[in-house]
């Protein structure tokens, strides 16, 4: 059991921090921040600081950050160039959190040298992003690959047990998950916003398809997540079924 609580509080540390990652990035490049929040839907429950609404809302897959804005046409004034490394912000505070999750993997090893708590993690990021994308490639070509939150705490939780080395190690894939997950180009995704963002700077017509395409990866993404939560729930009954 502890295993499994370990995992939700994981993916949830997670989450909070590529959430943080938007934040910070928008604060840097002068976005107000209208709400942080960890989940969607009502709010739950929350306080507010300098502007900010950060809240807990009632359906707990995921995250957001919303800037301070009227409509889209406040939104479109904000320069690209700062829009974009918005989206950067969340999938860029994923990645370097996971040098440091190798740092203390190496240290538990018992590998402790300057290669190896300062130059070596940094190398082991480098390859596991390498290896990642190859992974998502086989994915979107063999969609029997595709995991949902369901899947990833049940997997997940069996793998951690109450072992620390494997929490960090399940740390380090989740964080780089999130992170490449994210950039793919798909409009609700960081990766997709992006690409508007830089059609958009070639040409200004192209914010007439924005809205719609956000609204298509949206429907695409819910689709997705139903998909792999039903192949998840499958997955769990017939293997209590087998071992029955």
């Amino acid at each position: 059991m502890i295993g499994y609580i370990l995992m939700i509080a994981l993916l949830g540390a997670l989450i909070f921090i590529h959430e943080a990652g938007h934040f910070l990035a928008g604060r840097l490049m002068g976005i107000p921040i209208r709400t942080f929040s960890l989940g969607f839907g009502p709010r739950i429950l929350g306080f507010k600081r300098n502007g900010t609404d950060f809240r807990m809302s009632a359906i707990p897959f995921g995250g957001y950050v919303l800037p301070e804005i009227e409509d889209m046409e406040t939104f479109h004034n904000i320069p690209v160039r700062k829009r974009i490394i918005f989206s950067l912000g969340g999938p860029l505070m994923n990645v370097l959190c996971i040098p440091f999750l190798f740092l203390l993997l190496n240290l538990f090893a018992g590998e402790i040298s300057p290669w190896n708590l300062i130059i070596m993690p940094w190398i082991q990021t480098a390859l596991l992003m390498a290896g990642l994308f190859i992974s998502f490639y086989m994915v979107f070509t063999d969609p029997g690959h595709l995991s949902g939150v369901v899947g990833m705490v049940s997997q997940g939780g069996s793998y951690i047990g109450s072992d620390i080395t494997r929490f960090v190690q399940m740390g380090i894939l989740l964080s780089m998950n999130l992170a490449v997950f994210n950039l793919l180009p798909i409009p609700v995704l960081d990766g997709g916003k992006i690409v508007m963002y830089a059609l958009e700077r070639m040409s200004v017509r192209t914010r007439k398809v924005q809205v719609a395409a956000s609204i298509i990866g949206l429907v695409l993404m819910l689709a997705l997540m139903i998909y792999t939560t039903v192949l998840d729930i499958v997955s769990l009954v017939l293997g209590v079924g087998l071992h029955s």
